[in-house]
């Protein structure tokens, strides 16, 4: 959303003295209660590059740089604990990714999409770390090795001694995707080792090219603070450059430039100081059995893992630009090194979800790297890439039936491929050719929130199941699925490799790449030769099928789900008959984990001590909720036949039939199953055996004694209710709960969530119960009503237990509504000479908009409509503001943003044109668009996914815009354009006041613009009586006084040019602002002396460019200073204000002054106190009434207090005036008067509705003056980059809202602060 920070000069911010210097006092801790008073709580947390984030639970936060730099960061809150007493507060790491998005670069249809700087640019695919504690990390040591105990007889050979490896991560199921109800890797390992005398994958090279930092101490010791800060990643050893890791091999890397050429010691910095995705690709390749390791870097315990193929060889090459290209190239790079890789893997794609909102997209959505792929398979090498992790945890948009993701589909057509520069902004389906890559989906694995149905585990992963913190990319050109979710790995810290649970669609890619590899080795062993195609032909055919979620609206292709021993043996088994064996017995018991609000867990297991008392809540205290808590047996076989059944026998009688190899139950059924009851005071022995027969006959089988701890059976955190997955939109739902075992049962009630919205534990939006009812009875069903879903339609819904009103239980999604069958496609879009597309760029001089839709096959249609969603980007950066995605009907829930438009179509299909200012739509900003199938007028079926429209006002300015003048029907820009020197600061490299056209939004020639002198620009305003444009220049370096120049305003030329100040001390007064009278053709122009604490005001002359002797201010109060200025011109009076609207103005440190001055008899008036944080002094211009604004821009940070603005109508000659009118709003930024149509228009940064509204915008309120009563609001604008972050000025003195009386129009920067934006009030 920024376009960038700017290194504040000291002295410019010591300037303004106490009020705008950002004071951090002691801000509550995450997990503190409310305050005392009636403020909001307030939160803090540093993030890992040093800025803070501190934010309340009314919506509003700020973000502050290492730099003291503040912007605004709303922070969308839902208050309250999970089950196990974790507060929802947003994560770190979730914070971190929304200021990384915010250093981006602005999205702008038709830029330069791909590159490093870019919002859509390429990005690694995994969901984020998740930090595993303590008491997990040493589980592995706690747990006895895993050996098979009383196996049953099994015909056939038996492996090698030794083929299983003794890893911990293996024996503990803490690796549980490696069983049988995982990808089933263990077989492939007893295969090759009794068949082949070797490890999987032996003789094959896999190369990663992926992202990350490549570091080392070397680095840090030659000075690099980053290094210093982050810890090295690697070492460099005998000219190669290693990851250096426990339990893996060294693994050698390389960078390669735009020109493919590989660097054995190349070194990156600012991809990934943590190398989160490297270590997750490796960590699942590439660890070596226990007994193999490197004795310098043994894995133990939690780190003891092992990889799928440890036999394989590894290569890691990272682009030192993160960019399209940079990828593309390295991909090529990769594919020529000697010797040649087998397999490559890339767990990369678009991460357009964390930069603008949009669902994440396949890395072949790029064409150069599409061809780039293509290339490289049809030169042999197996290449395997993640589909892409739809809607990650970051921004707060809704979530559809879809499950989060856009489908990538497959197309036969070259003309039919979509690119990302199409397709980025939108949710439209991407279509692409075959290459022959692998696209690897994801499957969440052990599932309990799809549904109540235990046996069934295994489902593709979407934002509703699984963690909840991604979802797997589908469609048709899906080919492959693996486990995504809740997978340990090892990651980089400054204290040295540590362990998190990670995973995405970034997962799901090395597993399939080190299948492959298995597979080729396997191949190669046994002297066969298979082609990329059909190594892909081969998994595929072997894999298990993945069931489809009940909530999904249509079938969410992943492929089947990646089944490593079936691949390996179906190779094999052209020379060896593979016997039919049980190799082990695996039980995975699923823990979650209390420091995390989304579905995380564990599953480390000791069958001889299964604790049903844990796992530990957030106070350390157990929680019982391992009792209802799935375990998971996992039959390991080789030989597996398609006829095989299997069953569990439990105890002396106990049998329980299973479906295949793997079978979950939880803890009351195998208890059940042997005859014993949940609850007890005593620890129980259950011996189990797991059998798989043929016709009746037992061909394999293992056996384990499990022992329970005891338990009262009682549990903390509510479970999710049993209900359907879908129901018709206009039907009540029933809904069963059963709370028997729930602990400290208080006010337990059944809440529906509003649409889109579905779980309060995400913690990346703002969660609301839409519908509620008290539960009366411990266990029984309950109706939701068909009214219950209503204001929001159809779409994904979230039914859970609350207790107390903010004690969350699990939360389960449904579906409300018709399938995707009876969804049209997205609108095709064009302007002016441009093709055909779903984003295209408009501008308010051809605002002609040509739409082109098709819905008649939605059943019933005899029309449509088309909808403009709310504008974008919101103050969080999102730029996706549709809160009903695929919804039934206008985009309104009744509590997020209405559509800003919906307008009916002639036809069912056709093309038409509409005139987007003759709609009256806001320029500057950005529209989701869609079109809807109506039916007498109604809407039928789903809204289609969304298309994108980008509404210029007009040119777009280079730099950071500082501030504007409007006169007449021309704009005046000031811009300076910054750039990073030799010694490590930010210097000024250009700067400019440049003429904008207003009725063409055409930029003109600059009026100034000067280079090299390290001076800034600020434009005071025109003056239309004398021809000439004020122009003050104050150095970035605060190392002159400021020059104010007089310029002619037709052609430029330069009329007069003075200082303000000279002498030694000069260059410490500071300029603060100015405003022009333009009926005495004079200015008045204020200044700060930091010697002496004196303001003063210094008369200027229009017409020929004199500058007057200052006017003290504040000669008997020093030490503040003025930069409000404001003048009635009926009077020739001047009125200058302190300035500062920081939150520290609220603690009445700093007072707030306010100075009449008289120009004419060179005087200025006694101060009078003014309300604190005052914004804005407002002469109504007939020399009566002085309107103040007043208000902070953000909260106390010692109070937390944040009031909402008020507006005083007082008396010019005393400067006070009546009780003031509450606002309504926060952050008062701009005011401005219409005398024409007797209103005030105030611009603030937050709306009235922030504490509600995923789509929060800033708020144009309109105000009667006389009496501050609101008239209308307008949240249409986003002021987050023009007051607190773009200028190099402080806000307050400067006017950043102008108005055209006669057309009731409004201009302010645009949201990117980089041109302007207009709006109707």
């Amino acid at each position: 959303m920024s376009i960038g920070f700017r290194r504040v000069p000291a002295l410019f911010v010591a300037g303004t003295l106490l009020t705008t210097t950002m004071f951090t006092g002691a801000a509550a801790s995450a997990d503190d209660g409310p305050a005392e008073t009636d403020a909001p709580a307030a939160h803090s947390v540093t993030l890992a590059d040093g800025s803070v984030v501190r934010w309340f639970d009314d919506g509003t936060g700020t973000l502050t740089d290492k730099a003291g730099r503040t912007r605004a960061f709303p922070v969308p809150q839902t208050r309250g604990r999970t089950g196990l007493g974790t507060p929802l507060n947003p994560t770190a790491a979730m914070l971190q990714r929304r200021v990384d998005a915010a250093r981006l670069a602005p999205y702008t249809v038709g830029s330069d999409t791909g590159a490093a700087g870019s919002a859509v640019r390429p990005q690694t695919m995994n969901y984020g770390p998740v930090t595993l504690p303590a008491s997990a990390l040493s589980a592995g040591r706690a747990f006895a090795r895993a050996t098979p105990k009383g196996a049953t007889p099994k015909p056939g050979p038996s492996p090698a001694p030794g083929a299983l490896p003794a890893n911990e991560g293996l024996t503990t199921s803490f690796q549980s995707y490696l069983n049988a109800g995982g990808v089933n890797a263990v077989g492939a390992f007893a295969d090759t080792a009794a068949y082949l005398h070797a490890l999987p994958g032996t003789g094959q090279i896999i190369t990663n090219v992926s992202l990350g930092d490549l570091t080392d101490q070397s680095m840090a010791d030659a000075g690099d603070d980053y290094v210093r800060s982050y810890g090295p990643t690697t070492i460099v050893k005998d000219g190669q450059r290693y990851l250096d890791y426990p339990s893996m091999p060294l693994i050698p890397t390389y960078t390669t430039d735009n020109d493919g050429r590989l660097d054995p010691t190349g070194a990156t910095e600012g991809q990934d100081p943590n190398l989160a995705e490297v270590l997750m690709d490796f960590s699942l390749m590439a660890p070596l059995p226990h007994d193999r390791q490197r004795p310098e870097a043994t894995g133990s315990g939690a780190t003891d893992l092992l990889g799928i193929a440890p036999g394989a060889q590894y290569r890691l090459v990272v682009p030192k630009e993160p960019s399209s290209h940079g990828i593309a190239v390295a991909l090529r790079a990769a594919a020529g090194q000697r010797p040649r890789p087998n397999v490559i893997t890339a767990s990369l794609g678009f991460g357009t979800d964390m930069s603008i909102g949009f669902p994440s997209r396949w890395l072949e959505d790029d064409p150069e790297v599409r061809a780039a792929l293509e290339d490289v398979v049809d030169s042999g090498i197996v290449v395997v890439v993640s589909a892409n992790d739809g809607t990650r945890l970051a921004l707060p948009v809704s979530i559809g039936p879809d499950g989060g993701s856009t489908p990538t589909e497959r197309t036969d057509r070259a003309s039919e491929q979509t690119s990302i520069d199409d397709v980025g902004p939108t949710t439209t389906p991407s279509r692409v050719r075959d290459t022959g890559v692998i696209d690897a989906g994801a499957t969440t694995v052990d599932d309990t929130l799809t549904s109540s149905d235990v046996r069934t585990a295994v489902y593709p992963t979407t934002r509703y199941n699984g963690s909840a913190g991604y979802s797997s990319g589908f469609g048709s050109r899906v080919d492959l699925a693996a486990p995504g979710d809740n997978l340990p790995t090892l990651i980089h810290t400054p204290d040295g490799p540590g362990l998190v649970l990670n995973g995405g669609t970034s997962a799901s890619a090395p597993m399939i790449a080190a299948a492959a590899a298995n597979v080729l080795a396997a191949a190669s062993a046994t002297h066969q030769e298979l082609t990329p195609a059909q190594v892909r032909d081969l998994l595929i055919s072997t894999g298990r099928p993945v069931a489809q979620p009940p909530q999904a609206d249509q079938d969410l292709h992943i492929g089947p789900q990646l089944d490593v021993t079936a691949a390996v043996e179906k190779v094999l088994a052209k020379h060896f008959p593979i016997a039919t064996s049980a190799v082990r017995l695996s039980v995975a018991h699923r823990q979650l984990l209390s420091s995390d609000t989304v579905t995380s867990f564990v599953e480390a297991t000791d069958p001889a001590h299964l604790d049903l008392n844990g796992p530990a809540d957030f106070w350390g205290t157990p929680s019982g909720q391992n009792v209802v808590a799935p375990i998971t047996f996992g039959l390991d076989m080789t030989g597996r036949g398609d006829d095989l059944t299997y069953r569990l026998r439990v105890g002396d009688h106990g049998v329980i039939p299973s479906t295949g190899p793997s079978l979950r139950l939880l803890p009351g059924e195998i208890l059940a199953a042997a005859g014993l009851p949940a609850a007890s005071d005593a620890e129980r022995t259950v011996p189990v055996v797991f059998e798989a027969l043929d016709h009746g006959k037992v061909v394999a089988a293992q056996s384990q004694q499990l022992t329970f701890s005891a338990t009262d059976g009682t549990y903390t955190g509510a479970l999710a209710p049993d209900l359907p997955g879908s129901v018709p939109l206009g039907r009540p739902v029933t809904v069963r709960y059963d709370l028997t075992g729930v602990r400290n049962l208080t006010d337990p009630a059944l809440v529906l969530s509003s649409v889109g919205h579905w779980s309060p534990l995400s913690t990346s939006e703002k969660f609301r119960a839409q519908w509620s009812t008290p539960l009366t009875a411990p266990k029984g069903t309950v109706t939701i009503p068909a009214s219950a879903f209503a204001p929001g339609g159809a779409g994904i819904y979230g039914v859970g237990i609350v207790q107390q009103g903010v004690i969350f239980g699990d939360f389960r999604a449904l579906r409300v509504g018709v399938g995707a069958d009876q969804r049209p496609e997205a609108p095709i879009l064009s302007a002016g000479d441009t093709k055909q597309a779903h984003a295209v760029a408009l501008t308010l001089a051809a605002p002609k908009l040509t739409v082109s839709w098709d819905v008649h096959k939605v059943p019933g249609a005899d029309g449509a409509s088309i909808e403009f969603l709310t504008p974008a980007p919101t103050l969080y950066g999102s730029l996706n503001t549709t809160t009903n995605q695929n919804g039934s009907g206008r985009d309104d829930n009744g509590v997020d943003h209405v559509s800003t438009l919906l307008r009916p179509l002639p036809s069912v299909k056709g093309t038409t044109v509409l005139d987007l200012n003759a709609l009256g739509l806001p320029t500057g900003v950005q529209y989701p668009v869609r079109v809807l199938a109506t039916s007498k007028g109604r809407p039928v079926g789903q809204a289609s996914p969304t298309s994108f429209v980008e509404y210029r006002d007009g040119d777009l300015v280079t730099g950071a815009l500082e501030n504007f003048d409007v006169s007449g029907g021309t704009a005046l820009i000031a811009t300076d354009e910054f750039a990073d020197g030799d010694d490590g600061w930010t210097h000024v490299q250009a700067s400019a006041t440049t003429p904008y056209t207003l009725k063409t939004g055409t930029l003109g020639a600059p009026l100034a613009r000067e280079s090299g002198d390290g001076r800034m620009q600020r434009v005071i305003g025109t003056d239309p009586g004398t021809g000439h444009t004020l122009i003050v220049r104050p150095p970035f370096l605060v190392d002159a006084p400021a020059l104010v120049e007089l310029r002619d305003t037709r052609t430029g030329a330069l009329v007069a040019q003075a200082s303000l100040g000279d002498g030694p001390d000069a260059p410490r007064t500071l300029f603060q602002g100015a405003a022009i009278d333009l009926t005495r053709h004079r200015a008045g122009l204020v200044t700060y002396d930091v010697n002496n604490g004196l303001a003063a005001l210094w008369p200027f002359d229009m017409k020929t460019g004199a500058v007057g002797s200052p006017i003290p201010v504040n000669p008997a109060n020093t030490g503040r200073a003025f930069s409000n200025v404001s003048v009635d011109e009926s009077t020739g009076t001047f009125f200058v204000a302190t300035s500062g609207t920081l939150g520290t103005c609220l603690s009445g440190r700093a007072p707030y002054w306010g100075v009449r001055v008289n120009l004419d008899a060179t005087t200025a008036s006694p101060v009078t106190t003014l309300p604190l944080c005052t914004a804005g002094l407002l002469p109504d211009g007939r020399g009566g009434r002085l309107y103040v604004l007043s208000g902070a821009v953000t909260p106390d940070y010692y109070s937390g207090e944040f009031p909402t603005s008020s507006w005083i109508a007082g008396d010019q000659s005393t400067l006070t005036g009546p009780s003031p009118a509450d606002l309504g709003a926060r952050g008062p930024a701009w005011a401005a008067l219409d005398d024409m149509n007797h209103v005030a228009i105030v611009a603030h940064l937050y709306e009235v509705g922030t504490i509600d509204d995923n789509n929060a915008q800033s708020e144009i309120t309109v105000v009667d003056p006389a009496t501050g009563k609101v008239l209308a609001r307008h949240p249409v604008v986003n002021l987050g980059n023009s007051t607190l972050s773009t200028s190099n000025f402080d806000f307050t003195s400067r006017r950043g809202l102008f108005l055209d009386p006669a057309t009731r129009t409004g201009y302010v920067v645009n949201p990117y602060g980089n041109g302007l934006e207009r709006f109707r009030y």
